[in-house]
């Protein structure tokens, strides 16, 4: 809602991405404040990835044949989508669950099957910043 206005705020001011597809300032905190399952943070990345064709969900066996979710977000280079891997870099999600960055924009996370539909904050971690 904008100051001064009453009553609900506009869908507008909701909007995950703008006319162009970037991320709005709604959208990014929608990331850095998310708390749910790692499936339903994937599907808020879907709504905001720009050419979500560079986004793979599929099921994989790990290094020690646990069953993964393996989510691979590309970037394709835009600044956009790379705006999301920055907010992505310093959460939970990504402490948790990365797997591997690569040349080209590349990112990987293995979330274990068991935990893809468990609820928990995933969003950036909070830390302290007055020691003392």
């Amino acid at each position: 809602m904008k100051p001064g206005q009453t009553g609900r705020a506009d869908a507008e001011d909701r909007a995950l991405v703008d006319d162009d597809g970037y991320p709005t300032d709604w959208g990014i905190a929608a990331v850095r404040c998310f708390h749910g399952s790692p499936a339903a943070l994937v599907e808020l990345l879907e709504q905001m990835w720009w050419t979500p064709t560079l986004m793979t969900v599929d099921e994989w066996l790990d290094g020690q044949l646990g069953a993964v979710v393996r989510v691979s977000l590309a970037t394709g280079g835009w600044s956009g989508n790379e705006t999301l891997i920055d907010t992505l870099d310093g959460s939970m999600f990504h402490l948790r669950f990365w797997e591997s960055s690569h040349r080209g924009g590349r990112h990987v996370y293995e979330v274990p099957k068991r935990e893809w539909q468990v609820a928990g904050q995933l969003g950036v971690i909070v830390t302290d910043s007055n020691p003392g």
